[in-house]
């Protein structure tokens, strides 16, 4: 299988992109690190690219029809701690290019040119949680969540994994502050690769976010405004 990651060359996507090559698989991605770290390996295909810059997202979009992948995972980040209060004009629209309109954009252009292919959406568990800080981080996630479940209905033999990870241990938790760790510890990127691997369509989430996944769905907002208030108090006495 002709797999595209998106942000393979740190973080998750790394570790998913040497998951994929031991599974045999063939293997593109992108990276906007400096520092390759697949550096002297032959059998991958890279794209070297800033998506924070203009007409580079143009240029992902066309690699990325030019390998022609059957799946595309999207694992690309932007986020770090930063309450509302301290965003400005600038901070906020950065992010939410980055987070919404940039994978918004490379999926139109993959599902466009291969309507039967596979394509991955790694989300987050902040789909299912309030965390103080994060709410931008949150609104994006939850954006491109509905994207992922909207565009199934505009391209219909599109397989599409949703996925929602905790924190993982690739520097994500000591980067932004995630004060959700203190409760989630964060899990080892290699058992979530091999899960993605292991299926194409459908959710994926860890067992142990589905009562949140429950309470946000079924609980009136105010009583879930009380019970994350309690949470993240007794966090912040950690």
């Amino acid at each position: 299988m002709k797999i595209f990651v998106v942000g393979g060359g740190s973080g998750f996507g790394c570790t998913l992109v040497r998951a994929a090559l031991a599974a045999g698989h063939q293997v593109a991605y992108s990276t906007s690190s400096a520092t390759d770290a697949f550096d002297g390996q032959t059998d991958l295909a890279v794209t070297g690219c800033d998506l924070t810059q203009s007409g580079q997202v143009d240029v992902l979009s066309d690699a990325i029809r030019g390998f022609a992948p059957d799946r595309l995972v999207l694992c690309m980040i932007k986020t770090h701690y930063r309450p509302m209060a301290e965003q400005t004009a600038t901070s906020i629209d950065e992010e939410v290019t980055f987070n919404v309109a940039v994978p918004i954009t490379l999926a139109n252009a993959y599902a466009a040119c291969r309507p039967d292919g596979s394509m991955t959406f790694m989300l987050s568990h902040i789909c299912f949680l309030y965390n103080p800080g994060f709410a931008l981080y949150k609104a994006g996630k939850d954006a491109l969540d509905s994207f992922a479940k909207s565009l199934q209905f505009e391209y219909p033999r599109l397989k599409v994994l949703r996925v929602y990870p905790g924190a993982m241990r690739t520097g994500f938790v000591t980067n932004t502050g995630y004060a959700g760790a203190k409760v989630f510890p964060a899990a080892e990127p290699a058992l979530w690769a091999a899960r993605v691997l292991s299926r194409d369509s459908g959710v994926m989430m860890a067992v142990r976010d589905i009562p949140f996944l429950i309470m946000t769905r079924l609980l009136p907002f105010r009583l879930q405004k009380i019970l994350f208030q309690i949470i993240f108090g007794l966090l912040r006495r950690k």
